[in-house]
């Protein structure tokens, strides 16, 4: 939303082009392309931009690494050269972000299940939807509870492997096999979708994910939602509300969608 209120207010300034400081870079096919510190990339955000907004774009950091943009602030006298880089979500500041959430959605309460006994509830909180895929739950777990349903006095770390509505199912493996989707359904596709089938390209869906997953295959389809097949390793922890970016192995984003249902090797 702000990318495009910048752009419109430029414009109306009579501004040919507007400058940001994200780490992206548009390549010479006036594609996005991933800036080229890994550590601070920012194309994953900027997928929705189109050729036009590119085309009146400059990202003069794209090209830089954060360590040389420091130095350069350095010796400009910025202040910023030695300010800590943000880590929260900018718009709220420093707010922690399940207080944020508590502040602004309505808390009914879930239950808390472990995903291979899923029959009896080990807890539950008015705050199950604040979890995500993938994240660690803890002050969700009653401690008698989970001592009835495993005979254990003690709690491992949990995870949450699968989110129905306002329930988690969670499981002490990080990396069970749940965890781990080999498609995705995508909703509000923007791309150029026949390009996904280029060699070596793969998909992100979060920042900095580490993993490289191929994609094996891509279905493009306005009125049902396009279908995102993937190759070993798979993704994991992906989630509906999640973008989906596709990358080709030079860094061009080709398109990407929001997630909508992720299903595993059993098809769930």
């Amino acid at each position: 939303i702000k990318f495009g209120v910048f752009l419109q207010a430029a414009k109306e300034l009579g501004c040919q082009k507007i400058a940001t400081g994200h780490y992206a870079q548009i390549s010479k096919n006036g594609l996005l392309m991933r800036g080229i510190d890994p550590k601070k990339d920012q194309s994953y955000f900027l997928y929705t931009l189109d050729r036009s907004q590119l085309s009146q774009s400059i990202f003069p950091l794209g090209g830089m690494y954060k360590s040389e943009v420091r130095a350069l602030a350095s010796e400009f006298n910025l202040p910023t050269a030695v300010k800590k880089d943000s880590q929260g979500i900018c718009f709220i500041g420093h707010l922690n972000v399940k207080t944020f959430l508590a502040e602004h959605l309505k808390q009914v309460e879930g239950t808390v299940y472990l995903v291979d006994d899923s029959a009896q509830p080990i807890g539950y909180s008015n705050q199950t939807l604040f979890y995500t895929v993938g994240e660690r739950v803890g002050r969700l777990v009653d401690n008698r509870l989970y001592s009835r349903v495993t005979g254990s006095q003690t709690i491992p770390p949990l995870y949450v492997v699968v989110k129905s509505g306002r329930n988690l199912y969670v499981s002490p493996d990080p990396h069970h096999s749940k965890l781990y989707s080999t498609s995705l359904r995508l909703a509000a596709w923007q791309g150029a979708g026949q390009l996904a089938y280029a060699k070596g390209a793969t998909v992100q869906v979060r920042y900095q994910q580490l993993e490289e997953v191929p994609v094996s295959a891509l279905t493009v389809r306005a009125d049902m939602g396009s279908t995102l097949q993937l190759g070993a390793p798979y993704v994991q922890a992906a989630s509906p509300g999640q973008s989906a970016v596709i990358y080709l192995p030079s860094g061009e984003v080709l398109g990407g969608g929001i997630i909508e249902q992720t299903y595993d090797q059993n098809g769930s």
